[in-house]
């Protein structure tokens, strides 16, 4: 018998009637989108070290060994960024506009700019150099520190961060925000976090959310699906990727009903709704991966 196309994993169907219509597990191979299935090939080691934590947009790398924040040079060597009070095995990294690197361990955060790390939340520095008028009026807003938190994101001239069941936006322009008002209130502990062209996409451990808008006070909320998302496995992605004639950023995460997309217009899809039946992690990490012209999401669940 020859097979000329695999179709993919499949846990919804009856392992005992399925046939040829899935695979049931599929331990480290590859399937192309014309339905080849191939060995995963191996990987090389670079560095040598205890890695708790890292975070990479194929431009830098960043990981936490030790007690130590770290970046990895084009020689494999290691520069050391920060010293961390607490170890971590959380490393949350926002690459802004301006080509600065906000980080956050969920207990200490800071910005890299151009290789050297400086602490957060400097009225003086903020990420972004506006008009004579335009920095007066900011100087006249309310300005307290940003407190110390999650999954960030930069959307309508603000960066957004999770803390707890919340997310705090910055004053536009600014690394400053105004604690009484520049918030949004959730209700349930954020899972993830992450912004597309028309909004921001929110999940819990039980739902999902899109919050319509660029304007923080005047932003509408739909609740998109009665399920959540896995913890950190929201990553942003070319929304080519996504299909749907999308043409801008959209995101990818693991969901408890499988792999969900967000598009640019606020619109969830379960895009493994008809192969997926369930999955389950309390905690997990994501990263796409380009391999031979095609794109793979790839998540890790801790069950």
């Amino acid at each position: 018998m020859k097979l000329d196309q695999f179709p993919g994993l499949n846990t919804i169907g009856d392992v005992y009637s399925l046939g040829l219509n899935g695979l049931t597990q599929a331990d480290n191979v590859d399937l192309s989108q014309d339905g080849n299935i191939s060995r995963r090939p191996g990987r090389t080691k670079i560095y040598t070290g205890v890695i708790s934590a890292a975070w990479g947009d194929g431009q830098d790398f960043l990981f936490v060994e030790d007690f130590e924040l770290k970046q990895l040079n084009s020689d494999y060597s290691a520069t050391v960024l920060a010293s961390l009070v607490i170890a971590t095995s959380t490393l949350y990294v926002l690459r802004s506009a301006t080509n600065k690197l906000y980080w956050s361990t969920g207990y200490e955060h800071g910005v890299i700019v151009e290789g050297v790390n400086r602490n957060w939340n400097t009225q003086d520095d903020n990420y972004w150099e506006g008009t004579t008028v335009e920095d007066a009026l900011a100087s006249e807003l309310h300005q307290d520190p940003m407190p110390i938190g999650k999954q960030m994101v930069e959307y309508a001239g603000c960066i957004w961060i999770v803390f707890d069941d919340m997310v705090i936006h910055t004053h536009p322009y600014s690394e400053t925000t105004d604690l009484r008002e520049n918030f949004i209130p959730v209700g349930e502990q954020i899972t993830n976090f992450g912004a597309v062209s028309d909004g921001l996409f929110i999940t819990t451990a039980t739902r999902s959310y899109f919050y319509a808008g660029r304007n923080p006070a005047e932003m509408s909320v739909v609740q998109q699906a009665p399920f959540g998302g896995v913890p950190n496995t929201m990553l942003q992605v070319d929304g080519r990727v996504l299909g749907e004639g999308q043409n801008t950023l959209g995101l990818l995460w693991t969901s408890s009903r499988g792999i969900c997309a967000g598009l640019p217009n606020g619109t969830l899809v379960n895009v493994t709704q008809q192969q997926i039946k369930e999955l389950s992690g309390i905690e997990g990490t994501a990263l796409l991966r380009e391999l031979n012209g095609q794109q793979h999401y790839i998540a890790v669940l801790q069950a």
